[in-house]
């Protein structure tokens, strides 16, 4: 099975393809949620790392939410200085960066999104996607929905 959601993984060409919340080989890195009204992006890490570019992608395919490396951004921030920031609302120009792709309007509440960040260093991503509708009031993590408190378990860090 594992070997299946690699492959799978693989070829929606997402290198922060992500399984479970409680997969430990290659736990979830970035969640989306509302609050007060806006999207707020978070990146979810028990060491900081150090951001590139942050961004919602629109995939073409809107039924199977196959995502390609190339995906028209929506909304798109980038950082000269990478930054370790882990909040990120979307539509608005985060601190030290630069908006490349300005957010146009409302993000539609039907509508298959997929938060992006791109890491410093290996230029590797980590992704999550959503649906505004489905998500509601809860939390997009891990390839679920869940609530506020499942997701301060499943972001926990083990205590050193």
């Amino acid at each position: 099975m594992t070997s299946v959601l690699v492959a799978f993984c693989a070829t929606v060409a997402l290198t922060g393809c992500q399984f479970f919340p409680s997969d430990p080989i290659n736990p979830p890195r970035l969640a989306v949620l509302l609050s007060g009204g806006q999207v707020q992006i978070l990146y979810v890490s028990c060491t900081p790392v150090q951001i590139t570019a942050i961004e919602v992608l629109r995939p073409a395919d809107q039924k199977g939410h196959l995502v390609r490396e190339h995906e028209p951004a929506v909304w798109r921030a980038t950082f000269a200085s990478p930054t370790t920031a882990t909040t990120f609302i979307v539509g608005q120009t985060p601190s030290g960066g630069t908006e490349d792709v300005p957010l146009a309007g409302d993000l539609d509440d039907q509508t298959y999104y997929v938060a992006r960040v791109t890491l410093a260093g290996s230029g590797g991503y980590s992704a999550v996607g959503f649906t505004l509708h489905e998500m509601g009031d809860q939390i997009s993590f891990g390839g679920a929905y869940i609530s506020t408190q499942q997701f301060d378990q499943d972001r926990s860090c083990p205590s050193p």
